[in-house]
Order: C-alpha cells, then structure tokens, then sequence
C-alpha cells in the first residue's frame, strides 16, 4: 500500500504540488490534541486563513463531540483560521458546505464520487470518508474568527475501517494506493480559500 510520513510543512514551499499557488501559512504538528482545539486557543495570534496541520490527534472530534478516529498517520487532520469575518453563528454551514465541496472536487481528481451528507460528512458510496468541524469562536454577540476543522481518510488500514462505529472508508482503499497528503492538502485550501 505504500509508506506513511510524517508531515514537513517545507514540503509545502518546495514540493512540485502547486508550485504556481501561494499558499496560507501552514502550521505543522507531529500530534496535537486537536487542530480546532489548538486553533481556538490561539486564535488571537494565528491569522486569517492559517492552517493548522497534526500527523495524528489524541483527542480529535466530530460535531456534537462524536469521536473521530484521528491517531494514524497518513490522514489528513486539519483547521483553517477564518477571520475577522461578518457572519453569525447560524451561518456556519454555509463555511461548511463550501469546504465540503472543495474535499468532493479534490476527490473526483481521483475519479472518487462523493456526495455532503449534511450538515458535515462527505459520504463515498454510503460511507464517511471525510468529516468537517465549524466552530466560532465569540466575545458576546461578535464572531471574533471561525475555526474550520477537516478530517479525510487518506490512509486508513481495513483493519481499523472495520473498528469505527458507522460505515466508513479510506482513499487508499478506494484506490488500491496511497496518494499524496502534501498534494491532496493544498488542492483542498486551494479551492476552498
């Protein structure tokens, strides 16, 4: 199936991916708790499209505080910092639609069919490959940023497939290799900024 990394965000500034594009400032993490988690509280110093990457999550999450399984390399776990933006909390799914569509279209440059399952799931075939966490971060009525938290199964073993509590896939399952995170990563950021 192909060797798991570990991230090197230089990758990112030197790597053949998309050598035309400039791309957001991209902050690499061997492991993190979460990448929401992280990007919420520093959310004060992180700037306007940041990204927050981790190779695994101890404690990554879905929405209404559903467990996603986040602790093996070769996924993709990942916040973008969204800010100042002029939008009230009940507009998030909209952030949440479009970063779905931007995960389906990067699919489909590996001829996978995916469809929303909304509000945040990215569905191939009746199963989750992909998961999307929007969280805004408020002082009293103002939306000071909005935290956009991603997961995609890139690289996930069958055998821990079949562990996870709903229908689920990988990528490399799909596919029958592992395709490129560096690649994958920044046509999602790409379409989706």
């Amino acid at each position: 199936m192909g060797k798991f990394t570990m991230l090197n965000c230089e990758h990112f500034w030197t790597g053949s991916f998309f050598p035309f594009l400039i791309l957001p400032n991209i902050i690499c993490f061997p492991f993190l708790d979460s990448t929401n988690t992280y990007a919420k509280t520093n959310l004060e110093t992180l700037q306007h499209g940041d990204v927050i990457v981790a190779d695994s999550q101890t404690a990554g999450r879905g929405q209404k505080g559903h467990h996603w399984r986040s602790d093996v390399i070769g996924n993709i776990y990942a916040s973008i910092i969204l800010k100042p933006l002029n939008v009230k909390p009940d507009e998030l799914p909209m952030l949440t639609h479009d970063l779905a569509r931007a995960i389906i279209i990067t699919l489909a440059d590996y001829d996978v069919v995916a469809t929303m399952k909304w509000p945040n799931d990215v569905m191939v075939e009746g199963k989750k490959i992909a998961g999307i966490l929007a969280e805004a971060v408020t002082q009293g009525q103002q939306v000071k940023g909005v935290v956009l938290g991603f997961g995609v199964n890139l690289a996930l073993p069958q055998e821990i497939v079949e562990t996870i509590d709903q229908p689920a896939t990988s990528l490399n399952l799909l596919l029958g290799k592992v395709v490129d995170r560096y690649t994958f990563l920044g046509r999602v950021i790409a379409r989706f900024m």
